[in-house]
């Protein structure tokens, strides 16, 4: 069922998106809704396994991650938040019905990371937005990475590939990269190489992003305006660290008659112990 409606959405927005180019403006930012960052020229997307109990192999995760590239920014989230994110917008330009969007929360779901990632062209400084039900928290980091080159090759995703290593918060990282594709972006924070991320993950595999696509597009690369709280990258990591000691403490409210729903939800939150940035 998933990929008959994915495959419908990604056919709609193809038509949509082509019908835009000749209705609206992209880089028209006069609207109080949203911010239009940039104009996308490529849509890559990327399959993100993760695993989050680094104890229980059986706790491994997919969700399937965007990275869009424009002339000054990129920008990575969840495909689900992609298009929902999509939908208002076009709403907002009067493209889409109010029915379209509603279909798209209650029919459309994937699981993922809620947070947003966006990163300036030729600096270091990255934008880190999450999403959370007590607010929207972001955060800005300057990140540099030391990138190793490799002599390795391999194909991936039918892309000749070489290989380079990194560390990042923690965690020590594969990666492998095309020069068939000269951009220097990749999925989440990573970036810097000759040629696009094709595939990086950690050496222990618990955390790997893989291209599955690119595509060319042309449609606006939009975030949307909410009311922010900033914070230092180690506040950030603090506040998302309470947030899901609070979450089990509301729990104890939401389900005080069903002591075993909140032992499950409990037990559930605190083996989520395997959070890709460790420092």
């Amino acid at each position: 069922m998933r990929y008959y409606l994915l495959c419908s959405l990604l056919s709609f927005f193809t038509i949509i998106s082509t019908q835009a180019q000749n209705k609206i403006k992209v880089t028209d930012s006069n609207n109080s809704e949203f911010t239009v960052l940039d104009t996308s020229i490529y849509k890559c997307t990327y399959s993100y396994q993760y695993t989050l109990d680094s104890l229980r192999k059986e706790s491994e995760r997919t969700a399937y991650m965007f990275l869009q590239i424009g002339s000054k920014n990129s920008y990575f989230e969840s495909e689900f938040n992609y298009y929902i994110d999509s939908l208002l917008y076009l709403k907002s330009k009067g493209l889409v019905s109010e029915e379209k969007v509603s279909a798209g929360f209650t029919q459309y779901y994937s699981p993922g990371p809620n947070y947003h990632i966006l990163q300036k062209h030729n600096t270091p400084e990255i934008k880190t937005i999450e999403s959370t039900t007590e607010g929207t928290w972001a955060s800005v980091e300057n990140v540099q990475l030391n990138w190793k080159l490799g002599n390795e090759t391999d194909s991936i995703a039918g892309y000749y590939c070489k290989n380079a290593h990194t560390s990042f918060h923690g965690r020590n990282y594969n990666a492998w990269y095309t020069m068939e594709i000269p951009m220097p972006y990749g999925p989440y924070k990573f970036s810097g190489l000759p040629g696009l991320i094709i595939k990086i993950g950690d050496i222990q595999n618990t955390h790997v992003f893989e291209l599955k696509n690119i595509r060319k597009q042309n449609f606006a690369m939009i975030k949307k305006n909410v009311k922010t709280i900033k914070m230092t990258p180690p506040q950030l990591k603090k506040a998302l660290r309470n947030y899901r000691i609070k979450t089990i403490e509301k729990a104890k409210m939401w389900f005080a008659n069903d002591p075993d729903k909140v032992e499950k939800l409990t037990k559930r939150i605190l083996n989520q112990n395997n959070p890709i940035e460790l420092q």
